[in-house]
């Protein structure tokens, strides 16, 4: 026996969903005339100008959305449904006086106080509406206008302050949506925001022509149905069988139903309209009706293969959300050291972990949502002005002493790093905070070290302006502080590296992409620090060892160097090496010291297109000098004061990679051994250094 034609089995299913309404009403009535007495009656109250969602239609009908679910729900939870449809404050009201058992609205946490909320079954879309002639908003950065109007009611209120915290935006509050509208059609606002149920009939009114709305729409609220607080059997059954329904398909099916584009479902209704017509006339016209029957269920099966692919990439998508949050909850809200996300410009707290609320004494609630600022943990609000002041300067962190006061007075010493990110289009900060007060307090040494760079910090803080003072007062740490530091860093850096996504906004909009970026971003920051710490250690190694002299070949160690630092077979460098007087000192550091300026030369060689590299020497007053030249990259001498400086570098970390610590070492050895080290540059030209291991004699000059 030959199926049915496409077209004609939708007319079976509208047979259907007529019975089903019909078994409803007669459902209805066995309650009001008493035979199903036992069986319980929710009374659902809705909004009766809410379309697509809910609505009263021009036969005085409940529809929409939100009406088919209901019945659904009542058919699978085996309940009796009674829906009234009136103006929205009517219905809140009488909600929260007991006299309806269920309705539905977005989810909100002051709601929440008075409302029992089922899981979510929907998401609104809240549309953007600007003049005719304007140029069309495609993104929230389009939103950053002087003036945005919106409906001041409890969801968008708390939307607002959820997802456009911060000075970028500037939103002026109506009392309903055709309120709204009108300000943006008499000039007053430049755009105007809320939610598409609402704004779009609105625009069909003749004082409102020359408005329209983009096609960009964001979603920031979920819809769900409440019941009473103290109904929790009720609550229970219309969960399971809002699950049920879910796992059955048919929610989903629903949502395609209804809230999808109202320009295709206006197409497919007139063309279902067209082919039912063609089919019933049958004669003549019967075997065009099955041809193009036969198309349309060829154009359905395609789209029935696409909302199977659309529904596996959200199941990969709601997957890959799962374990991104379990991981998380493992890193960064459950990390023995304290992590912060906060709004760069305002300071605004976004997000804190536990151990940031232990080390403050303050709940999760109490520092979110605050700015930096007007937390009363910060003692010293010079000391974080300054801190602000070197992160704008050198874009991040490394271990910036910053003293915290509990809520119960102690004050506790910590270190921080911290670096700038991108999240939903704002600029942000990523903080690490370790309280090393006990450490402090039971180590002598330690605490010399933490107080002699706070004490520096503090000094920056009356020179906001000298970047340059700063790291000059970060170079005169003592080197025993540097390697405890580094030891100490060691554990945190590591977990640092094992943070996978902490942007819950990325995740939960699907853009897994972006938040995947943001992982590596983060994992690079981490072996940044690993390089910074053997840095440390190796600048304390340089300071602390103790100095074996002996007779070094010169010429012997610079060529073996070489070979290592040349190891590239991708790369040719002329490299020249005249025969080197030796010289007598420690091989170990002085093996250093040409490992760091030959590895220099080798990588600021690597843009010149014919690099060269050359090693000789010369006596000048009484002493011996070893020279290496490169035609690299080069630096403006006018910023050589902070060249030995530990952390200063000449070049950004996109042209070269490093940790500007490597020449603070060679400086360091040299000095050891009563030597000097200086240098000569040009941009675009190459560089020299020249450096002796020999102290100069009395009266001798110590410089060209």
């Amino acid at each position: 026996m030959r199926p049915l034609p496409a077209r004609a089995r939708t007319l079976v299913l509208r047979l259907r969903a007529e019975r089903a309404r019909f078994a409803s009403f007669v459902l209805a009535v066995l309650f009001a005339t008493g035979v199903l007495a036992d069986a319980q009656v929710v009374h659902y109250g809705g909004d009766r100008a809410f379309a697509p969602f809910e609505y009263v239609d021009g036969d005085g009908q409940p529809r929409g959305f939100q009406i088919d679910l209901l019945h659904e729900l009542a058919r699978v939870a085996g309940f009796g449904l009674e829906v009234r449809l009136d103006g929205w404050p009517v219905v809140e009201s009488g909600f929260r006086a007991g006299g309806l058992d269920l309705i539905a609205m977005s989810r909100t946490h002051a709601r929440g106080d008075w409302a029992n909320f089922l899981p979510s079954h929907a998401t609104p879309a809240l549309a953007i509406y600007y003049r005719d002639g304007a140029r069309a908003p495609e993104s929230l950065q389009d939103l950053e206008v002087p003036r945005i109007a919106y409906v001041d009611a409890e969801p968008m209120r708390e939307a607002l302050a959820t997802f456009f915290a911060g000075d970028r935006f500037h939103f002026t509050p109506h009392a309903t949506p055709r309120a709204a509208l009108e300000s943006l059609r008499d000039g007053s606002s430049d755009l105007a925001l809320m939610l598409r149920a609402y704004g779009d009939p609105l625009l069909q009114a003749d004082d409102l022509h020359g408005l329209a709305a983009a096609e960009f729409s964001v979603r920031l609220q979920d819809y769900a149905f409440a019941v009473q607080p103290g109904n929790a059997a009720l609550a229970e059954r219309l969960s399971q069988a809002l699950e049920q329904i879910e796992k059955s398909g048919k929610l989903e099916a629903l949502r395609v139903k209804w809230l999808s584009s109202h320009r295709g479902a206006r197409a497919r209704a007139q063309l279902q309209q067209r082919i039912v017509l063609q089919w019933v006339a049958g004669g003549v016209l019967a075997l065009a009706g099955l041809g193009l029957l036969f198309l349309l269920a060829r154009r359905l099966r395609a789209r029935t293969r696409a909302m199977r692919a659309e529904r596996a990439r959200r199941e990969q998508a709601e997957h890959a959300l799962r374990a991104a949050e379990q991981r998380f909850e493992q890193t960064f809200m459950l990390h023995p050291d304290g992590m912060a996300i906060l709004e760069a410009g305002s300071g605004l707290v976004l997000e804190v972990n536990q151990a940031v609320c232990m080390l403050l004494g303050v709940s999760r609630e109490a520092a979110v949502g605050q700015t930096v600022d007007a937390l009363a943990a910060i003692d010293s609000p010079l000391a974080l002005s300054t801190l602000r002041a070197m992160l704008r300067e050198t874009g991040n962190l490394e271990a910036a002493p910053l003293q915290l006061r509990r809520s119960d007075g102690e004050l506790r010493d910590c270190l921080v790093h911290s670096e700038y990110f991108d999240l939903d289009a704002r600029r942000c900060v990523f903080a690490v905070v370790r309280d090393v007060t006990e450490q402090s307090r039971q180590q002598a040494q330690f605490r010399k070290g933490y107080e002699a760079l706070l004490a520096q910090t503090r000094e920056q803080a009356e020179k906001l302006g000298a970047a340059d003072e700063m790291v000059d007062a970060a170079r005169r740490g003592s080197a025993r502080f540097a390697s405890t530091i580094a030891h100490d860093l060691k554990a945190p850096v590591r977990a640092i590296r094992g943070i996978s996504v902490f942007l819950r906004h990325d995740i939960g909009s699907g853009a897994l992409e972006s938040a995947l970026a943001n992982v590596d971003r983060i994992d690079r920051a981490a072996l940044r620090m690993d390089t910074l710490i053997g840095g440390l250690s190796r600048l304390s190694l340089a300071e602390e060892s103790e100095l074996l002299r002996e007779r070094v070949d010169m010429t012997a160690g610079v060529r073996d160097t070489w070979e290592i630092v040349a190891a590239d077979p991708s790369r040719h460098v002329a490299f020249t090496l005249a025969d080197l007087p030796p010289a007598t000192a420690d091989a170990q550091l002085v093996s250093q010291v040409w490992q760091n300026l030959l590895g220099n030369a080798w990588k600021y060689t690597g843009r010149s297109a014919v690099p060269a590299v050359g090693v000789d020497s010369f006596v000048e007053g009484g002493r011996i000098w070893y020279r290496v030249a490169d035609n690299g990259a080069g630096f403006d001498m006018s910023h050589s004061d902070g060249l030995f400086q530990p952390f200063r570098r000449m070049h950004s970390e996109r042209e070269f990679p490093g940790t500007g610590i490597g020449l603070s070492i060679v400086q360091r050895i040299v000095q050891r051994h009563g030597g000097e080290i200086r240098a000569r540059s040009n941009v675009g030209v190459g560089s020299i250094f020249e450096f002796t291991l020999q102290a100069a004699p009395a009266g001798a000059s110590t410089g060209p």
